[in-house]
C-alpha cells in the first residue's frame, strides 16, 4: 500500500446512461486536496449541492448504493468508488449532472480507463489508515460481518 495520499493528475470526463433513470449523464472527475477524501458535486442542483463519500452517508443499498447529505443523493456510487480505491485515488471531486452515476458497461472497467487516462499525483500528506486491534462483530438476522486483527490484507467471504 502506498504511504502518501494520490489525486487525479488532470480533470477527465466521460459521460454514460444512468441505469435507473435511463438519463444521460456527464461525470468530470477532479484533482482534490489532501485530505478531501472523495465528494460528489451535483451540478444539477448548484455548486453546494455535495455528498462526501463516507460509509455514514449511505441511505440505501437496494440495487446500487446510494449516498446522501441532506436531500442530495447519488446513486450507483460503487463501481467508480471501486475503480478509485483500486487506482489508489484518496482525494477527488466528482461532479455529475444527475443524481446517479452513468452505468458504463456495468463494471469499474470504464472508470479504471478514465483515472489511467488521468494518471496520479502523489500528494504531500500520509494516507490515514486504521488499523484493526481487536475483534469486530455486526450482525442482523443471519448477515454477519465479522472483522479480525491481520497483519497484512486479507478478505475470506462466505454467502
Amino acid at each position: 500500500m502506498k504511504r502518501y495520499q494520490y489525486t487525479v493528475k488532470k480533470p477527465i470526463s466521460c459521460c454514460g446512461i444512468g441505469l435507473h433513470s435511463g438519463k444521460p449523464i456527464n461525470l468530470t472527475i477532479l484533482p482534490a486536496e489532501e485530505n478531501t477524501g472523495v465528494k460528489f458535486i451535483r451540478s444539477d442542483l448548484g455548486r453546494k449541492a455535495m455528498v462526501p463519500a463516507y460509509m455514514n452517508r449511505v441511505v440505501n443499498t437496494m440495487l446500487a448504493t446510494t449516498i446522501a447529505e441532506d436531500d442530495v443523493k447519488v446513486a450507483t456510487t460503487e463501481h467508480l468508488m471501486a475503480a478509485l480505491s483500486g487506482m489508489g485515488i484518496d482525494n477527488a471531486v466528482v461532479e455529475i449532472d444527475e443524481a446517479e452515476i452513468p452505468i458504463m458497461d456495468g463494471s469499474a472497467g470504464p472508470f479504471v480507463c478514465l483515472l489511467k487516462k488521468a494518471g496520479s499525483q502523489r500528494q504531500k500528506a500520509t494516507k490515514k489508515l486504521l488499523k484493526i486491534t481487536k475483534e469486530l462483530t455486526f450482525g442482523e438476522g443471519e448477515k454477519k460481518i465479522r472483522i479480525l486483527p491481520y497483519n497484512g490484507f486479507k478478505i475470506t467471504c462466505e454467502i
